[in-house]
């Protein structure tokens, strides 16, 4: 038997003595199962609950009910009120001899009652209210608050009965993080935020908001382990689902698990995805669990993508720490040596750390899905960075390209290929410089490696951009201009600023083709739309010289280019049209090994076609092969010069001659 049950029998007994004592003592008459109960307490069984009562440590049920009653500071009346529960739960009978021989339930009221207190008054009453309110169920808005049923759950019982296990209601949202049991991973970075939550903790303060990416709970459960205390990590999108329907009971049950276990919360997971541009919601879950869980004296921790205070702009007693958007590359070296030997891998950290702008958590990320793949080598980790970084840019303002075109497929002059080399070994040469070799420091801005490429419309810009993300082994983030300009005011720059966050998180190199249409000259201000389109190229202009990437720009026309920006470009590139040899290559270039073709004059095509450059001699060769095709023949000469016909009659209306066509006309006839 034990202190529990005891505990159950002595409040019934001691109800029939305060029946017994006006005169109305029943004997349990109709209430047979209790007569039964509370007649086989013997004299041990009662020197042992006193016994329990006065070295608790020594009985997980006496240990766990002295111990919630310290957690309630309760009185006689509480305590009463406790053991009154506490019957009433294990003994079902118990509640119809209440309501038949008190007129009530277990309440405040008749805890009241047998302890011989008078009416007490309302703010007693609410006192009581609100210490059971935390660990047991009441209505706490009722009218009749004296007269509320108090009643205990599964969830308490199995707490008093020694049980560590989370509720059954919260198991599928919620985990317990004890430090003193769960080891973690040496902290490799940001030690001095988990230095500065733990003592904002220590000064008594209720809340600290992790805001940003990379590693929240991480440095969530070092601030637990700094201050060793025991946490519960609730993910507030699976809490959410569970509660649907009855959000209330929810909470309580989350604010009872918290308190019983003497642990403070960590709600992670509260993200865009999760509340979709929904602050009122936020404000919602602030309101009705957050500040619920802090009154409650709950220490919360909560990671949050928004660095905006959730609790609202004037509450002080929530600290916002927001993490870095990127992390130092110092840091980011100590991250991967760090993680990689707690692996037990071992990579070219150096290269990692100044080729991926990766958080801890990304960092993590990737060397789980290294070894869930049972991967082999440095290449295939370096593919998933890339894709762990692509994927933090799914709603930005263009597109990603992974290229295939290799520089070898670039059919230019030599000085313009010496010229495309020299951006190469700087884009190569950059990190390195700036990070290891420490010269950030004397390039506080003007640090990007920024290349102009100018000419006609299909001399090979664009190509050239693919060709040297190819080389770099970077992806290529060609930004979408018609997105980036906004008539509203303001969202130009918004979107260009998400345009450059990305790519410095996920490694890419910009790309604006039509360049022109956003790095064009100011104007004079001759209305209010000329003022603000200036300031959008006046902060276009200091998010460049604060940018230490790739950016790539493309113009057909070179005077349409504001000066201020060719002052803060590092190469320009001029691409003219292009001769008979590169005409030739380019031809050349056009027929691979698997194209059936006949005997095709490449000297005629290059010398004869001189205003095609090499985008209209591919749609040229292009068309041309989809004829033979579709005539089920081999490539030949004749499906090319009928295809160069039509596209010299795409840019004039004279009919062409045919001495145009020199030696090939006979096969148009």
């Amino acid at each position: 038997m034990h202190f529990l049950e005891t505990t159950a029998k002595l409040i019934v007994l001691r109800c029939e003595q305060v029946l017994e004592m006006r005169g109305l003592k029943s004997g349990f008459e109709d209430f047979d199962e209790l007569a039964r109960i509370v007649g086989e307490v013997s004299r041990e069984e009662v020197q042992y609950w006193a016994d329990a009562q006065e070295n608790p440590a020594e009985d997980i049920y006496t240990a766990r009910y002295t111990e919630l009653l310290s957690m309630m500071h309760a009185d006689n009346i509480l305590q009463t009120l406790v053991d009154l529960a506490i019957a009433s739960y294990l003994i079902p009978q118990f509640v119809d001899y209440l309501e038949v021989r008190f007129g009530m339930k277990n309440c405040i009221e008749l805890a009241c009652r047998l302890e011989s207190e008078g009416m007490i008054g309302e703010e007693q009453i609410i006192r009581y209210a609100e210490e059971v309110s935390k660990f047991f169920n009441i209505e706490i808005k009722s009218t009749q608050l004296r007269y509320e049923i108090v009643s205990i759950d599964t969830m308490l019982m199995s707490y008093l009965s020694g049980s560590d296990e989370v509720a059954v209601i919260l198991s599928d949202s919620i985990e317990l993080f004890k430090p003193k049991s769960e080891k973690l991973n040496d902290v490799f970075a940001l030690e001095s935020m988990i230095e500065r939550g733990a003592e904002w903790f220590s000064d008594a303060h209720a809340s600290l908001q992790l805001s940003g990416s990379g590693g929240r709970r991480f440095l969530a459960k070092n601030i637990a382990k700094k201050i060793n205390k025991d946490f519960i990590f609730v993910d507030i999108e699976a809490f959410i689902c569970s509660a649907e329907g009855d959000r209330k009971r929810y909470v309580n049950a989350l604010k009872k698990e918290a308190l019983l276990l003497n642990a403070g919360i960590c709600v992670w997971n509260i993200t865009e995805k999760v509340f979709p541009g929904k602050a009122s919601e936020v404000r919602n879950l602030a309101g009705v669990m957050l500040k619920l869980l802090v009154r409650n004296g709950i220490k919360l921790i909560l990671c949050a993508d928004s660095d905006e205070n959730i609790f609202g702009r004037n509450y002080d007693d929530n600290l916002v720490m927001k993490l870095p958007g990127e992390i130092s590359y110092s840091d980011r070296l100590n991250l991967w040596n760090g993680l990689t030997a707690c692996e037990g891998l071992e990579f070219d950290c150096e290269v990692l750390a100044r080729t991926y702008r990766l958080n801890a958590s990304d960092i993590h990320d990737a060397l789980r899905q290294y070894k869930n793949e049972k991967a082999d080598g440095q290449k295939r980790l370096s593919e998933i960075c890339q894709s762990v970084a692509l994927k933090k840019g799914a709603d930005a303002v263009g597109r990603v390209v992974i290229p295939k075109i290799r520089l070898a497929d670039v059919k230019v002059n030599d000085e313009i290929g010496r010229q495309i080399n020299e951006v190469l070994i700087g884009a190569r040469a950059n990190r390195m410089l700036m990070e290891v070799w420490k010269l950030s420091d004397k390039y506080p801005y003007g640090r990007s490696v920024g290349l102009l490429m100018t000419g006609a419309p299909g001399t090979g810009k664009t190509m050239t951009a693919n060709a040297i993300a190819s080389e770099l082994g970077m992806p290529l983030f060609q930004v979408n201009i018609a997105d980036i300009m906004d008539k509203y005011i303001g969202e130009t720059e918004k979107k260009l600023e998400k345009a450059f966050r990305f790519a410095e998180v996920t490694n890419s190199i910009l790309f604006f083709d039509e360049a022109d249409s956003i790095f064009g000259k100011r104007s004079e201000v001759n209305e209010a739309r000329d003022r603000y389109a200036n300031n959008e190229i006046s902060f276009l202009l200091q998010r460049i010289e604060a940018y230490d990437g790739i950016v790539l720009m493309a113009t057909n026309i070179m005077g349409n280019i504001d000066p201020a920006f060719l002052r803060r470009i590092r190469y320009v590139i001029h691409f003219d049209n292009p001769d008979a040899n590169i005409r030739r290559q380019i031809w050349e270039s056009c027929v691979t090994d698997a194209l059936p073709h006949g005997d095709i004059d490449f000297e005629y095509l290059s010398e004869h076609f001189t205003e095609f450059n090499g985008s209209t001699i591919k749609n040229v060769f292009l068309n041309a092969c989809a004829s033979a095709a579709d005539m089920g023949e081999q490539l030949e000469m004749d499906h090319i010069v009928r295809a160069v016909i039509s596209e010299m009659k795409k840019t004039s209306s004279i009919t062409l001659q045919p001495e145009v066509l020199g030696r090939y006309a006979y096969l148009v006839r």
